[in-house]
């Protein structure tokens, strides 16, 4: 892995990233973030910007975050919400706070519970691929076996899909294959 480059370039590896604590509610749609980069009132949330802010986009790709830099002298951020097609801001005061004080407190407000994460962790029964309980849906029952054990009915195959069900039938008495395959290479 080549180095990463940057201030505290470790914040933005893979490992660090997926160690945040706080995980938005599907409310949550936008997070602006407001805050002076010169005034001592506002270093608790630079610092929050500095550690958490990447693992906070890391954690919630669906919320939009913003940082709005030197506008205002007081430091504060802004939540918005979407409930019932009705968009709610919730604002936060930082004020002299400090980082891990904003964080405690944008968990308890806007956070999801432990629980609520473990829930949404856990596996559905439904699914299958690598990683789930079944590896592939032939293993459902009442589904149809998996062409690399079982060829598929010609009727499914791509190649037999102009005709309907019936007519394949007919169509294998009258040619072979290879007629089938000569007749199609000359008609084009």
């Amino acid at each position: 892995m080549p180095f990463k480059k940057g201030p505290a370039a470790w914040r933005r590896s893979i490992d660090y990233l997926k160690s945040g604590s706080l995980v938005f509610r599907e409310k949550v749609k936008v997070c602006t973030i407001n805050y002076h980069e010169t005034e001592p009132e506002s270093d608790g949330l630079r610092r929050f910007v500095f550690w958490h802010l990447a693992q906070v986009q890391y954690r919630n790709p669906h919320v939009q975050c913003v940082q709005l830099k030197n506008i205002v002298k007081t430091p504060f951020i802004t939540f918005h919400t979407l409930e019932d097609n009705k968009i709610n801001s919730i604002f936060v005061n930082c004020y002299k706070k400090k980082e891990h004080e904003i964080l405690e407190y944008c968990e308890k407000l806007v956070g999801k519970t432990a629980e609520e994460i473990e829930r949404e962790a856990q596996t559905n029964q439904a699914n299958f691929g690598e990683g789930c309980s079944r590896y592939c849906i032939c293993l459902v029952e009442g589904q149809i076996a998996c062409p690399r054990y079982k060829p598929l009915p010609e009727f499914m195959r791509g190649k037999y899909l102009q005709y309907k069900k019936d007519e394949l039938g007919e169509i294998r008495k009258n040619k072979s294959d290879q007629q089938a395959l000569a007749e199609y290479w000359n008609s084009k």
